[in-house]
């Protein structure tokens, strides 16, 4: 994928083994910097981020549930922060895309 772009989690969740995750810095959903001048040099404090708490969050929320086992839970979401919805389905949709040729061309 674009990993410039997008950052991607796959996971199996019925033994919850991880297929694919971006590196672990960059499981963060959203994160902050406190302080201005030389504090604004502080590290990034992560506010939110996929992983174990996340996933058992979604899967609490999920008001649907599927009648098989052979499925993998998908997660993506941007790498640039301020990106809206549609912005988001429109990198996903060129990947896929590009994919598509890809794999036509073989």
């Amino acid at each position: 994928m674009e990993s410039g772009e997008l950052r991607a989690l796959i996971r199996d969740p019925v033994t919850g083994y991880v297929i694919v995750q971006p590196p672990e810095q960059e499981l963060w959903l959203s994160r902050e910097k406190t302080g201005i001048g030389r504090a604004s040099k502080r590290e990034y404090n992560i506010t939110s981020e996929v992983g174990p708490a996340f996933i058992e969050k979604v899967e609490a929320r999920r008001s649907w549930q599927v009648n098989f086992d052979d499925y993998y839970d998908v997660y993506i979401w941007d790498a640039a922060p301020g990106g809206g919805a549609y912005e988001l389905q429109q990198k996903i949709e060129e990947v896929f895309h590009a994919q598509l040729c890809l794999s036509v061309d073989s």
